[in-house]
C-alpha cells in the first residue's frame, strides 16, 4: 500500500518525484518534498471484520511562505482523498483512501523548514 500511495503522490509535479518513506529524506534534501508514514492498523471493538489503517503525509517547504504549504496540502488531499489505488502484490489489493484531518502549520527546527501533517485512513475488511 505504501508504494501505491508514494507513486500516486509522485504525480504531483511540485514535488519533482521527491516523495519518500518517513525518516528517509537526507539532510539538505531539496524542497518541496513529502514523506509517507504508515501509523498502523487500529482495532475496532464493534467490527471484528474490519479496521482502519492510518497513514500520514508530511509536507516540507522552504521557510519563505505558508501559502506554498497550503497549496501543496490541497494538491495532496486532491490526489488521495476518495481515491482507489491498487497494489502490485499478487493477488493485487484494492483500497480506497479517505482524508481525516490536517494539523497546524509547524516549523521544523531540525531541518529549518515549514511543514504540515495530513492524516488519512484506509478502511480494511477481512473475509
Amino acid at each position: 500500500m505504501r508504494k501505491a500511495i508514494i507513486i500516486q503522490l509522485m504525480t504531483i509535479t511540485d514535488f519533482n518525484n521527491r516523495v519518500r518513506e518517513a525518516f528517509t529524506a537526507p539532510s539538505g534534501y531539496a524542497t518541496p518534498y513529502c514523506t509517507v508514514k504508515m501509523t498502523g492498523e487500529n482495532p475496532v471493538s464493534y467490527n471484528k471484520k474490519g479496521s482502519p489503517l492510518d497513514f500520514q503525509v508530511y509536507i516540507y517547504v522552504p521557510p519563505a511562505s505558508f501559502k506554498i504549504l497550503d497549496d501543496l496540502e490541497m494538491k495532496v488531499r486532491k490526489k488521495l482523498h476518495n481515491i482507489t489505488l491498487t497494489t502490485d502484490d499478487s493477488p493485487a489489493r484494492i483500497f480506497t483512501i479517505y482524508y481525516v484531518q490536517t494539523l497546524a502549520d509547524w516549523h521544523d527546527e531540525e531541518r529549518k523548514l515549514f511543514m504540515k501533517t495530513i492524516y488519512f485512513t484506509i478502511p480494511l475488511s477481512r473475509a
